[in-house]
Formats: C-alpha cells, sequence, structure tokens
C-alpha cells in the first residue's frame, strides 16, 4: 500500500511489482497508509486534515476522522496502529486515539509539553516511544 500526492491510495502485488487497485477517498495528498491486522480495512492519513478508515474490497469508506477538530497538523504527525487502536500525537504534548474499528474518539493523554511529531511501539511489548518537534524523544511503558 502507498499514498500519493494526487490524492490516491495504491495497492500492489508484491509478486510482480503491478498495482492491482486505486483507491481515490481524500482530497490532498495520501501522507500515510496503515493496515489492520487480520482485516480488509487500511487507515489514511492525509492533508485534507482526515484520517479515513477504507474497505478496500470495495474502496468504500467506512468512517471519516476529522482530524482538524483536534489542532493537529496532518502534515507534521505520524500515525500508528496498536490493538486496533489509531494513535497520533499532536499539538501542546497530546496522544489522540480512536478506534480503528469504527473511528469512535477514544482519548487525549498528555504525554509532554512539545508537539509530538511521531510515536512508535516496540513489537510484543507496551513500550512505546515519542518524538516531538525539538528532537526529543521519549520512553513510556
Amino acid at each position: 500500500m502507498s499514498g500519493h500526492a494526487d490524492s490516491s491510495i495504491r495497492i500492489w502485488d508484491s509478486r510482480n511489482e503491478h498495482e492491482i487497485n486505486n483507491i481515490t477517498v481524500h482530497k490532498d495528498k495520501v501522507t500515510q497508509v496503515l493496515g489492520i491486522n487480520s482485516t480488509m480495512t487500511i487507515v489514511s492519513l492525509s492533508l485534507d486534515r482526515t484520517i479515513r478508515l477504507i474497505d478496500f474490497r470495495n474502496n468504500s469508506v467506512l468512517k471519516s476522522i476529522d482530524v482538524a477538530k483536534t489542532g493537529l497538523r496532518s502534515d507534521k504527525v505520524r500515525m500508528q496502529i496498536k490493538n486496533n487502536v489509531i494513535y497520533l500525537g499532536g499539538n501542546g504534548g497530546l496522544m489522540h486515539t480512536w478506534s480503528a474499528i469504527d473511528g469512535t474518539k477514544l482519548s487525549e493523554i498528555q504525554l509532554n509539553s512539545e508537539y509530538i511529531m511521531n510515536l512508535d511501539f516496540r513489537q510484543g511489548t507496551n513500550l512505546m516511544g515519542i518524538g516531538d518537534k525539538k528532537g526529543s524523544i521519549k520512553l513510556f511503558s
């Protein structure tokens, strides 16, 4: 899967490197695309300031999350998915979470005082790392 400047999401066959699906559900550049394990759902983040939950079997949007309402800049953050939860860092050191199943807002957690640009989880653990706009890295368990 890959996101593109023409606002599309492309699904590729890794065996022969051919495009097998082209999904256009955003109005601006797609900056990140993630799959949800064991489902036919993908999650995309776009400069149109939305996160979309998409069923790629029929290219339908299951849920659209308006990231602009949170004050986040979708061009400055990265999202992660763990245990069917979407994690997105943001302004004022807040981490925002939504259900990857139905797009319901779950929480806002204060982790830092600076804008959280990136976050990631260590596979098989509860260890999470965040990076802020000043270049600091913090680990949480």
